[in-house]
């Protein structure tokens, strides 16, 4: 009972790191994995596992190497990113588990566009290069954090 509850708080913090971003968050989310797999709660396969785990450390270090916040200061597209990345994950758990990290992909890319869309991210639109390297160094590491998260959720579901 320790072990589920450590391991859903270590996926809750995850999400919360992932908000405010912080390098811990895709190693959160990987701990978290790794806790419930060891619990017996739900069980993920040795190479899909290593394949986390190695997932997680390069996000970890893009978020290491990351500048950090907006070129003007602020933060908002963090919520962009998370909450429409969680929406897709969602959306393709729900239609299709196997494609559920493309859900997660597809949404942080909407939540990019959508953050280009407001006054605070109108930067973005000036050039497809600045979009890329963006969605690279701020998306890709929530990507991450959000799809391990999505596979300790399916473990709980299937």
């Amino acid at each position: 009972m320790i072990l589920l509850i450590t391991g859903l708080l270590l996926l809750v913090a995850a999400l919360g790191f992932t908000l405010f971003p912080r390098m811990f968050a895709p190693l959160s989310a990987f701990a978290g994995l790794l806790v419930l797999h060891m619990g017996y709660h739900i069980f993920v396969p040795p190479r899909y596992l290593w394949f986390w785990a190695v997932a997680a450390m390069i996000a970890a270090a893009i978020y290491h190497l990351a500048p950090v916040g907006e070129p003007d200061g602020k933060r908002v597209s963090n919520l962009y990113i998370v909450s429409t990345g969680v929406a897709g994950i969602l959306l393709g758990i729900l239609l299709e588990p196997r494609i559920m990290v493309l859900g997660a992909i597809i949404g942080t890319a909407l939540g990019v566009m959508a953050y280009s869309g407001t006054p605070a991210g109108r930067w973005l639109r000036s050039s497809w290069r600045y979009w890329v390297h963006y969605y690279a160094a701020k998306a890709l590491p929530a990507v991450v954090t959000i799809s391990i998260v999505g596979v300790a959720l399916m473990g709980f579901i299937s």
